[in-house]
């Protein structure tokens, strides 16, 4: 029997191998049809029939359906009307939608491996800086935009919409932390449409956080204020929720010198902090963790020293610097002494020998640190210690740490 015969030739055939030979007559009172429609069938002058018609006369001729039908046979929908295309050469095309469909470009190891480098690209940060780190994750980020160009099953396919845009929120951060603000934001907004096209809450709530970071050093406190305020309506009471308080609300806050919405939102983020962490372990400031109380100790220093308020200012600092020291976390050790120095050459008691040598600490522990919030803050203290005579040398050295942080 020939492989593409049509269906009335099918039929014509079946019922002449019927031993003995069965009639068009016959068939047609066997299948219960007219003796019309067999004939026309088998002279191919009905070029389409129902499925049950042919399950009839499959029937009848005591044969499987499935011999009756064909590549590129018509037969007729039950519900009447359109005509579809049912034949045994469908098979292979079924047969080649499953070798594809069980052979996507990624594999669950693959997607663990990129969570562990997720991890481990903010553990280096915290001991490096973004000159280090940004190469590396843009290397991976540019890896995954090849796979995202091929074919994954749907839950592969959206877990890798999340590594995508944690990478590029990562990369958003390390962008602006070497001194592109206008890379950094680029990187923002594309987190934000991986973020969104997944609903993923707690990727959108820290890339605002983000946002609202580069608002803050662009001098546009009143946008940051915004944009953390915004990130809460994604981070809920989830682990983000610490990080824009502190580090988005009341730093905002500070600079627009509302005191008592700088109480509220440090408190905040403390209340929730105690409860879901301690500073038994220190998550890489770039994790998407909830921020320890070193964590919000350290940001609320910086909020605290925008008000003026030393005696606050060097009470969150020290809480802070003891846990930083023990997880050399290079970055935020530097910092937190910068703004405790500020601090202390300000306020009724000014302590500049105390704030000279904790200056002194920040810049052998950020020797080799090439960031843009480190350069920064170093100038503020530059700009502190001019009265201060004594010295007059550390903040010449600060001034020049200040000048050789800018990395592009």
């Amino acid at each position: 029997m020939d492989g593409q015969s049509s269906i009335g030739e099918r039929i014509r055939e079946l019922r002449m191998e019927r031993s003995p030979r069965v009639t068009q007559e016959q068939l047609a009172e066997l299948a219960g049809l007219s003796v019309d429609t067999v004939a026309k069938l088998e002279q191919g002058v009905k070029q389409s029939a129902r499925l049950g018609t042919l399950r009839r006369i499959a029937d009848a001729l005591d044969v499987d359906v499935s011999l009756l039908l064909v590549r590129q046979d018509r037969v007729d929908s039950e519900e009447g009307g359109t005509s579809v295309s049912v034949g045994l050469g469908d098979l292979d095309e079924v047969g080649r939608r499953l070798q594809w469909l069980a052979a996507p470009n990624v594999t669950d190891t693959a997607l663990e491996e990129t969570a562990a480098f997720l991890a481990d690209a903010a553990e280096q940060y915290e001991h490096a800086d973004a000159a280090a780190v940004y190469p590396v994750v843009r290397g991976q980020r540019q890896w995954l935009d090849q796979l995202l160009r091929g074919h994954q099953h749907p839950r592969q396919r959206a877990d890798l919409f999340v590594a995508a845009g944690q990478l590029s929120a990562l990369l958003g951060y390390l962008a602006f932390d070497l001194g592109n603000e206008r890379l950094a934001l680029a990187y923002c907004r594309e987190a934000v449409y991986l973020g969104e096209a997944v609903g993923h809450h707690d990727l959108l709530a820290w890339v605002r956080g983000t946002e609202s970071f580069i608002a803050y050093y662009g001098g546009r406190y009143q946008n940051a204020l915004q944009l953390a305020r915004d990130g809460q309506r994604y981070a809920g009471d989830g682990p983000e929720s610490i990080r824009l308080a502190v580090n988005g609300e009341a730093r905002a806050l500070g600079k627009l010198g509302d005191r008592r919405g700088v109480d509220e939102a440090v408190d905040r983020a403390m209340a929730r902090s105690t409860a879901l962490t301690s500073d038994s372990v220190l998550p890489p400031f770039l994790s998407l963790d909830a921020y320890t109380p070193a964590r919000v100790n350290g940001n609320a220093a910086s909020a605290y020293l925008a008000l003026d308020a030393h005696h606050e200012v060097e009470q969150h600092a020290v809480a802070a610097i003891v846990p930083f020291d023990r997880h050399r976390a290079l970055a935020s050790q530097a910092l937190t002494r910068v703004d405790l120095a500020i601090a202390l050459l300000g306020g009724p008691d000014p302590q500049p020998e105390r704030a000279g040598a904790l200056t002194t600490e920040a810049l052998t522990i950020g020797e080799r640190l090439c960031s843009e919030v480190v350069r920064r803050r170093a100038g503020d203290f530059v700009t502190a210690a001019q009265p201060w005579r004594s010295i007059w040398d550390i903040a010449e050295a600060a001034a020049t740490w200040s000048v050789a942080q800018q990395c592009r």
